[in-house]
């Protein structure tokens, strides 16, 4: 294990104070990462907290970028914070590991600044659990919140990011230039960022978008591979993106707190859960205005192809769901109910 591994692992502290402002997330080091990480920075800096901010140590085709080459970029943005931004290790691969690091480290109240649109992913880590008990009064805190960084005083909390999905596309686009393809990552990212960092970044992200998309062989799964694939430093996006909303629910966040004190044994179960696929049962139409899609998506509401907004509901939707259903009942008022023709 790396030097530098070691010392993220003992989390060095960042200040003197009981309280500490956390940012978490992959990333793919655009002008939209920065402001959440200099948000951060600002809100740690009104209250008289520590910073922290995690990059996860998932990659896929897409996150193509590593955690090292993304923890650059932000040490080349934020040069005066180096203690600031780290990346996950084996032994704190997700956030939940992280809160329970900081309490270790005698932190007692928390805030975690995130996307507004990832805000309700992350309410679970402040409502009571199946055993009644707030998840991070079980990491050891006293207190959690949750914020958008537009909550936070930093200059950019009006802006509006750039998104991960057009530099990608860019990269692939056949009727692209180069030169169009570079103005779109030049303008995607920070000036500190200077034109030859940019386009090295470009040509590493086209080579692992490109190797990722190779057919791998398929291989018979052992008992190591069945755990890796439960590892949150060897999942996809995709599969990233379920195991956070996975948290979401009640009995899921259940098997992941046990997976954490290494209880695992449920392997079969697991498996049958991953293999087996959700059932549309329903849809809730929704009036969506024009201007909040992103809160409407924030609580499963989607756009059809027919240009309608609904939820869908599943064979397998818990309380999660309904709790997402709730909100948006109430944003958007109740939704009209539609079930399909059996």
């Amino acid at each position: 294990m790396r030097l530098r591994e070691l010392l993220i692992e003992n989390l060095d502290r960042t200040g003197e104070s009981k309280n500490a402002v956390v940012g978490w997330g992959r990333g793919m080091g655009h002008k939209g990462h920065m402001m959440l990480a200099s948000s951060v920075l600002t809100q740690a800096k009104d209250d008289g907290a520590d910073p922290y901010f995690v990059i996860s140590k998932t990659m896929g085709k897409d996150d193509p970028l590593s955690p090292d080459e993304k923890l650059d970029i932000y040490n080349q943005v934020f040069p005066n914070n180096p203690k600031v931004f780290n990346t996950a290790t084996d032994e704190m691969p997700d956030l939940n590991r992280v809160l329970k690091k900081l309490a270790t480290m005698g932190y007692g109240n928390v805030t975690v600044v995130v996307g507004a649109d990832q805000v309700n992913a992350f309410q679970y880590l402040v409502r009571p659990d199946k055993s009644g008990v707030e998840p991070y009064k079980q990491f050891g805190l006293d207190d959690l919140k949750v914020i958008a960084r537009q909550e936070t005083n930093d200059p950019s909390r009006e802006e509006e990011g750039p998104r991960a999905t057009p530099m990608r596309q860019a990269l692939l686009d056949p009727n692209m230039s180069d030169e169009e393809k570079f103005q779109v990552w030049r303008d995607s990212m920070n000036p500190e960022i200077d034109d030859e960092k940019v386009k090295q970044l470009m040509q590493t992200a086209l080579q692992r978008m490109q190797d990722f998309a190779k057919p791998k062989v398929r291989v018979k799964k052992d008992k190591m591979a069945a755990e890796n694939s439960r590892n949150p430093d060897l999942m996809s996006p995709s599969d990233y993106d379920r195991y956070q909303q996975n948290q979401m629910d009640y009995e899921k966040r259940d098997f992941k707190r046990r997976e954490m004190e290494h209880e695992l044994g449920h392997e079969d179960e697991w498996q049958r859960q991953q293999d087996s696929k959700p059932v549309v049962v329903g849809r809730y139409f929704y009036n969506v205005p024009a201007g909040r899609e992103d809160e409407a998506a924030s609580y499963g509401i989607k756009q059809t192809k027919s240009g309608k907004w609904s939820k869908a509901k599943y064979n397998k939707s818990g309380r999660t769901w309904g709790f997402q259903k709730d909100l948006a009942d109430k944003a958007f008022g109740n939704g009209r109910y539609w079930e399909p023709k059996k």
